[in-house]
């Protein structure tokens, strides 16, 4: 791990923009770097990189004879140029539109909830938000105003879909307790 900006490092959390270099194993790292939403490896991380990522880089494929004992698998350098935290979370144009106010989200909120519609990947995104988080019509109604298809699956969105529909989630939320 290398970064060429630490100045988000002062509670131990890293929450500032820079650049990262990683050295991963080959595979992991065209994970990471090529897949593409629809794509049968698009991931919940691919979305959290998506979104917390300016740009993601495959730099260069190292062979596993470089590495002493030498390894299974090739490995490989990537470069991430990191958003800060608060930017990458911040509501767009298409969120601030329409009848209410998008409410902040977090990034253990926006991990957590990524993950949570990952769980199933072969099933429909709203079948993978429990009601403990969200109640069903919300979650209905959220997808409706966002304008994804109920029948949406995990890895046919985009980052900027799951954060808009977090957003609207959360905003659907405080208004029903609001009206309570």
């Amino acid at each position: 791990l290398f970064m060429t900006n630490s100045e988000g490092l002062s509670d131990g959390n890293f929450h500032g923009g820079g650049d990262v270099f990683l050295l991963l194993q080959d595979e992991a790292a065209q994970r990471l770097c090529q897949c593409k939403v629809g794509d049968a490896n698009y991931r919940a991380m691919n979305v959290l990189i998506d979104r917390y990522c300016e740009s993601r880089e495959y730099l260069f494929k190292i062979d596993r004879k470089a590495f002493f004992p030498a390894p299974n698998v090739d490995g490989a350098l990537v470069h991430f140029k990191i958003l800060p935290h608060e930017s990458a979370l911040a509501p767009n144009q298409e969120e601030m539109s329409g009848n209410l106010a998008p409410v902040g989200v977090s990034p253990k909120q926006f991990e957590t909830f990524v993950n949570q519609c990952f769980s199933r990947r072969r099933k429909m995104v709203k079948n993978n938000i429990p009601t403990n988080m969200y109640e069903t019509h919300v979650v209905a109604r959220a997808m409706e105003e966002t304008g994804l298809d109920a029948q949406t699956r995990p890895q046919d969105m985009s980052c900027h879909q799951y954060l808009s529909l977090l957003h609207r989630l959360q905003a659907l939320k405080e208004e029903e307790k609001k009206l309570a």
